[in-house]
């Protein structure tokens, strides 16, 4: 059959269209409609998605070889007949921008494609522009190339590097949006803030009933119930005849639920309060009139469109102010249900509990996927994609989903989210006069503290526990006191010894108590404690008992991707059974631009590292080394860590009156403010005058303004001779100086004091540390539960007294691989800028060091007197450099060509060389080749070609030849 013009046009910019499971590309909504067989559910439902609430014509797919299913990044609109309005591209662009489904979309004209960003926000008057025009003639095709999709460097793009921003998004648009509105309605109405929060809520949800209402057939609750009911046109009008009350009451006898229930006793009170209050206000915010503040213009929105998980962000956008609520982003959310619930792998009666399931993204998306598992085995059995009725979406909610909170609006409103999935599923003709909400509150959802759910629960049976449980107490607590008044409060009381009783690690814990045998926890955990703190007493214990199969590690994105709070976190998937001997897949997430700007969660490679249980439960260090590149790393830190420690040389050495500990502080903590004769009156020396060329003796001067000190330490660690570290790693050194003068200084220097009569054995001990100070500052980088994980640069006292100082200074031997992991791991961790640096184009000469290393490597092993690896040829393309080696004995000169296709360079080359020994999928990392020949390919940053990735890649390829018997 020929191709239609919408086909052609696809494919004259470079798209391709999927024609197998093990690949990206683009299938038309045509296809999808006649034909659903041969697609994946993943895409089934995504072309249900595009076709029904979007009206595309056809999906983009991106393909990852990683394990995890194809994603629809694109929607494309055919407007090849001229159908498409400028109207109609507005109203197009206004759906997708609410959507928050695919972050761009294509409309093809006849002669001309217009692609736009779906998360730009349209102007007042609901205008968007295309963010670019390519004409389908000439030379202009060149400028753009659909294949930078497959790989995801179309993301990586400076061109586009001001696009796709999550600040520009719907998301962050409505949430800053309802943050303005909360704040000038609770000043306007002088209400209780709990008050006015929660009659904000529940109005928001009536309006976005009404309007998602006012598109369908039916029109019972936009077009009927307010004009019934109360004589209305709609909702803002109920709110200004002053029936609110009356409504909530309406709706909550009609609709069940308990979600607009305000008739409890303890909440008369609370009745009385929006009766005297001027909640008229409301209606002109929701309306979105409001000309001078411009609080919710709604009329940029499509609630029709807006996800339901994009509502339940009201709760973490509006509750938690100032609360330890950290709000789990959508592309989390999604990937970890994804990776906990695979659709491939369908499951019946399959209960998931959420124990602190604030607003409910995750038991919506739960719930979504069950319901998407219920349509996979009817498609089995009749060969059709129904929808469930009714009945079966309360029975799948009620026998499947549970959460649990400790806040009373978050439980309200995750049972409205579940409500709204549940109304996303049904025919829009039968739903609103039949519509009973199940009662959620009596045993699915429920406002409970965790510990006394866990302390009163009964044996369980959840097939998962999913969720972003917190990370600190709900209130000021000493430590050590936490479990304590637990215990006090509902008789908990751990099987395992909590590091710094951590409330995350205890529901962590606690919650495999949940889970029948072999089933699945999935929690989001603070990274420090459960990976990078080097006590491994608690991981021990836990990771013997239970079986750990995989960590999505976020350290590097927590200044990007929470919300308004930075913190180091990662998700941690384990099942209830013994640990079995398969590797645990640590993956890296880094700062790319996706994943900083929420698009979607990208990984390549070199993100992935195997790690073995056993090592697991006694290498303390192991996941910081993956952090840093992982490989040889793990090795280089398992030598060091067995030489002797500097703190264990002081063991020996304060016998004899040698003194550690760092500075004074100023405000007390638990101790009272008490005077130092031997500080007050006595030289200081600033933290800033301690630096990387030594001590500068100008900006010492002498401390008289202060009298008491919270923390004063003792004499000797300010008298001479000490050895002066500060708390900070150093661009080039470890900063630490011996000095033989009477300073005093604050906490964030750190202090070994030694007897006069031992000046010498101090003295050496920092020509140590000054000879050796890029093996120790690289130590410090890869072994701190500090730098890198919560500050950039920072380090703490263990840090320090960690470091190796072996008894004969010559046992520290660092091979030549050892030092190229030290020197690239300071040069490009270090800095601020590193992930900018690591984004700039490779070099030729970049290229012919990796090369030089990772023959060097191979050759180690496969070099005879007359055969080793060259480097036979670069080849450069637009987005990619690849490296041709050869094993030949021949002497090799290598040469430079430029290739429009690297598929067609490696399909002349490879099958002349004989059977093709593995295959890696195009898609940033390319690894292909035979017994001779080795082809690699990777993008043209930096960071794909650094001296550590050439060991690296060596090392695999090594392996690889092992397993095929070379």
């Amino acid at each position: 059959m020929p191709l239609t013009a919408f086909e052609k046009n696809i494919k004259a910019i470079d798209f391709s269209f999927k024609t197998n499971k093990d690949e990206g590309g683009v299938i038309l909504i045509s296809e999808y409609k006649e034909n659903i067989d041969p697609l994946s559910a993943q895409e089934i439902f995504a072309l249900e998605i595009a076709d029904k609430k979007f009206n595309a014509d056809a999906v983009y797919f991106r393909f990852f070889n990683d394990g995890r299913e194809s994603v629809p990044q694109i929607y494309i609109f055919d407007n090849t007949n001229d159908f498409i309005t400028e109207k109609g591209k507005d109203d197009i662009h206004k759906k997708m921008w609410s959507g928050c489904y695919v972050p761009l979309f294509i409309i093809i004209d006849k002669t001309e494609v217009r692609i736009f960003d779906s998360r730009q926000k349209a102007d007042e008057k609901g205008k968007a522009d295309a963010f670019e025009n390519i004409i389908l003639a000439g030379d202009a095709l060149n400028k753009f190339s659909a294949k930078n999709f497959d790989d995801g460097l179309f993301w990586e793009d400076e061109k586009y590097k001001k696009q796709f921003q999550f600040s520009t998004s719907a998301h962050w648009d409505l949430i800053d949006g309802l943050k303005k509105v909360y704040a000038h309605f609770q000043n306007d109405s002088g209400m209780d803030a709990h008050v006015a929060l929660k009659l904000l809520v529940q109005c928001l949800l009536i309006k976005y009933l009404e309007e998602r209402d006012e598109e369908k057939e039916s029109g019972y609750f936009a077009k009927k119930y307010f004009k019934n009911n109360f004589s209305c046109d709609n909702f803002c009008d109920v709110i200004r005849s002053g029936q609110l009350l009356d409504l909530l009451d309406k709706l909550s006898e009609d609709f069940n639920g308990k979600i607009f229930e305000w008739d409890k006793t303890d909440e008369k009170i609370e009745r009385q309060s929006i009766k005297k209050a001027a909640v008229k206000k409301l209606a002109e915010y929701l309306d979105g009139n409001s000309k001078g503040e411009q609080l919710v213009l709604w009329r940029l929105y499509s609630f029709s469109h807006l996800p339901v998980e994009l509502i339940s962000s009201v709760y973490e956008a509006l509750l938690a102010e100032g609360k330890d609520v950290v709000y789990t982003p959508d592309v989390v959310a999604s990937t970890l249900v994804d990776e906990s619930m695979p659709l491939k792998n369908p499951k019946v009666d399959f209960k998931i509990i959420d124990v602190s399931c604030g607003s409910g993204i995750f038991l919506v998306k739960c719930y979504k996927r069950i319901i998407q598992w219920w349509r996979i085995e009817k498609w089995k059995e009749t060969g059709n994609l129904e929808k469930p009725n009714l009945t079966v979406l309360k029975q799948l909610l009620t026998k499947n989903i549970f959460g649990r909170d400790i806040q009373t609006d978050a439980i309200r409103l995750s049972m409205f989210s579940l409500a709204l999935a549940l109304l996303d599923e049904l025919d829009p003709k039968t739903i609103w006069e039949k519509l009973k909400f199940p009662d959620l509150a009596k045993e699915n959802v429920k406002e409970e503290d965790f510990f006394h759910f866990i302390t009163n629960q009964s044996p369980s049976d959840f097939d998962l526990v999913i969720g972003n449980p917190p990370f600190n107490p709900p209130e000021k607590i000493n430590n050590g006191d936490y479990e304590k008044k637990l215990y006090k409060k509902y008789g908990y009381k751990s099987d395992i010894q909590i590091p710094y009783q951590n409330p995350a690690l205890m529901f962590l814990v606690e919650s495999m108590k949940l889970l029948n045998p072999k089933a699945l926890l999935c929690l989001i955990q603070p990274s420090g404690p459960l990976f990078y703190q080097k006590n491994i007493d608690f991981k021990t214990i836990f990771f013997t008992k239970y079986n750990l199969l995989q960590i999505l590690d976020f350290t590097n994105l927590a200044d990007s991707l929470w919300v308004n709070k930075s913190v180091p976190t990662a998700a941690v998937f384990i099942q209830n059974s013994k640990p079995d001997e398969k590797p645990v897949a640590h993956i890296i997430a880094k700062n790319s631009f996706a994943n900083e700007k929420k698009l979607f969660l990208d990984f390549d490679h070199y993100d992935f590292h195997w790690v073995n249980k056993n090592e697991i439960r006694n290498n303390p260090y192991l996941w910081k080394a993956n952090a840093l590149g992982g490989g040889r790393i793990v090795g280089l830190l398992d030598s060091i860590s067995k030489m002797r420690t500097i703190k264990e040389f002081l063991k020996i050495k304060e016998k004899s009156g040698w003194k550690k500990g760092d500075g004074f502080k100023i405000k007390g903590e638990k101790e009272e403010l008490r005077e130092a004769k031997f500080i007050t009156g006595k030289k200081f020396l600033p933290t800033e005058a301690l630096t990387e060329e030594g001590i500068d003796r100008n900006k010492i001067y002498t401390l008289d303004n202060i009298k008491k000190f919270g923390r004063r330490r003792i004499k000797e660690l300010y008298s001479p001779p000490h050895l002066l570290f500060r708390k900070i790693i150093g661009k080039n050194r470890i900063i630490a100086e011996y000095d033989d003068t009477y300073l005093t200084f604050v906490s964030d220097i750190y202090s070994i004091h030694a007897p006069e009569s031992a000046a010498a054995e101090l003295k050496a001990l920092a020509e140590y540390i000054y000879l050796n100070s890029d093996v120790l500052q690289f130590h410090i980088l890869a072994t701190s539960s500090r730098a890198k994980v919560y500050k950039a640069t920072s380090i703490s006292d263990t840090d320090i007294l960690n470091l190796p100082y072996p008894e004969k200074i010559s046992d520290i031997k660092i091979s030549k691989a050892e030092k190229i992991l030290i020197e690239e791991g300071l040069k490009y961790l270090l800095s601020s800028k590193s992930e900018i640096t690591l984004a700039n184009p490779v070099t030729k000469p970049n290229l012919n060091t990796f090369a030089k290393v990772f023959c060097q490597t191979l050759n180690s092993v496969y070099k005879t007197n007359s055969e080793s690896f060259s480097l036979f040829k670069i080849i450069e393309t637009e987005k990619y450099f690849a490296l041709h080696f050869e094993y030949t004995k021949l002497t090799i000169y290598e040469e430079y060509e430029f290739v429009k296709s690297l598929e067609k360079y490696i399909q002349n080359i490879i099958p002349l060389k004989g059977k093709r020994e593995k295959t890696y999928h195009i898609q940033r990392i390319l690894k292909i080749y035979s017994k001779d020949t080795i082809i690699i390919a990777k993008p043209k940053n930096l960071r794909y070609w650094l001296q550590s990735i050439a060991l690296r890649d060596a090392d695999e390829t090594f392996a690889d030849y092992v397993k095929a018997g070379f």
